[in-house]
């Protein structure tokens, strides 16, 4: 198995499958984070170029034997030699962040409540069949928090795995961040003999910049996307070179990377 990061150099277009075409002012959105069938068609797209493979016929279908897993979010420090990736993995859907009170708007913190199945009481009912209904042990008249992190660190991940505990007056960058940001372009068709722009082709792009900033540049830290690849057919490798290639929607720029180790268990 071999360990691989995509860092995309350009904000990529994921597309949503909503309909894109002419009408004037038409829009192409993202989806917030690819899905895993996208990366898989990446890699096995780079070993099928590596090998020289037409594409044509059933000349692809070894490749179908590449197996792959993720992706995962990372965040690399490529200040050193060898970038080390931090790893990040989807918020956990039973875990809701509440604004702490007093609300401090200079330093804002939460408190973590966990959502967990309840037993249903006397004199209520419930279309369930095998399941129950969930709620916080712990009453929060709060709304939850507004802009609580969409992606956990692996600490802070695997804490809650292991020890899913309420907690008060929490930073909340202690556990993640919002990952990729949503980054929109407007585009217009311009006239090559009059080089103005062509009635009604005006349109918007909306695509995803692996950069995470909090207002300082200085700071920003790059994102990627990580991918285990491995051969499960021996006439098929899937080995491929380091280097630049084309992801998603309008054939953004993207570099992919080899690392040591593997995926977090």
């Amino acid at each position: 198995m071999t360990l691989w990061t995509i860092e995309p150099r350009d904000p990529i277009l994921l597309r949503d499958g909503k309909p894109f075409g002419l009408a004037p002012g038409a829009r192409a959105e993202s989806l917030a984070f690819p899905f895993p069938s996208t990366t898989a068609g990446a890699a096995r797209t780079q070993a099928g170029i590596a090998a020289q493979n037409p594409f044509t016929g059933d000349s692809a279908l070894p490749l179908l034997q590449i197996a792959v897993r993720g992706p995962l979010l990372v965040e690399l420090d490529t200040t050193a030699d060898e970038a080390a990736l931090q790893w990040y993995a989807p918020a956990p859907a039973d875990a809701v962040l509440f604004p702490n009170e007093p609300v401090n708007t200079q330093a804002p913190l939460v408190n973590l409540r966990r959502l967990a199945p309840q037993t249903i009481r006397d004199g209520t009912a419930t279309d369930l069949q095998d399941s129950s209904p969930v709620r916080i042990r712990q009453s929060d008249k709060a709304k939850p928090y507004a802009d609580a992190p969409h992606f956990w660190n692996h600490t802070a991940y695997m804490e809650w795995l292991t020890n899913p505990a309420d907690a008060n007056a929490v930073d909340p960058l202690t556990f993640g961040h919002n990952g990729p940001t949503r980054e929109s372009r407007v585009h217009v068709s311009i006239l090559p003999d009059q080089q103005t722009a062509q009635d009604g082709r005006l349109f918007q792009t909306s695509g995803l910049e692996f950069v995470r900033s909090a207002g300082d540049w200085a700071t920003a830290k790059t994102l990627g996307l990580a991918l285990a690849v491995e051969c499960t057919d021996s006439g098929v490798s899937a080995d491929f070179a380091v280097g630049f290639a084309t992801l998603g929607g309008e054939r953004r720029l993207v570099r992919w990377n080899r690392h040591d180790g593997t995926l977090p268990q």
